[in-house]
């Protein structure tokens, strides 16, 4: 655990894992989005996603064999989407982006190949294919 109270990237707790999980399973969208916004360690979300039977890879149809930063941008993306809004607020990814800040839009554009499929093509409608 780091000095602020927050997990360190590779820390992995098992508690936090397995609520992950169980919101996943439960298809509680809440719950996983206070989870992720709590404090979660990428390693935590990604042996939760292992758990549960999808790498984070499998979602945006990408090779299981990215490069280890890979799972932490795909991480960034999502959280930065959601930023202050619960999932359960959002009809779908034009409700998650206009909320962005222009600092926020810079950011995703950083981030734009970790984004998923529908997140890509609401950013080009929008912004325009960086």
């Amino acid at each position: 655990m780091s000095e602020s109270g927050l997990p360190g990237e590779n820390e992995i707790r098992p508690d936090v894992v397995q609520a992950i999980l169980a919101a996943m399973a439960g298809n509680d969208s809440a719950k996983l989005n206070d989870l992720l916004r709590s404090g979660v360690s990428t390693a935590e979300y990604v042996e939760a996603m292992s758990l549960y039977g999808e790498s984070p890879a499998s979602l945006y149809g990408e090779s299981a064999d990215l490069a280890p930063d890979s799972h932490q941008q795909e991480f960034d993306a999502l959280r930065l989407l959601a930023g202050g809004l619960r999932l359960t607020d959002a009809a779908g990814w034009p409700d998650l982006f206009d909320g962005l800040t222009p600092e926020r839009v810079l950011r995703l554009r950083e981030l734009y190949d970790a984004l998923p499929h529908g997140a890509q093509a609401e950013y080009n409608r929008r912004y325009g294919h960086p």
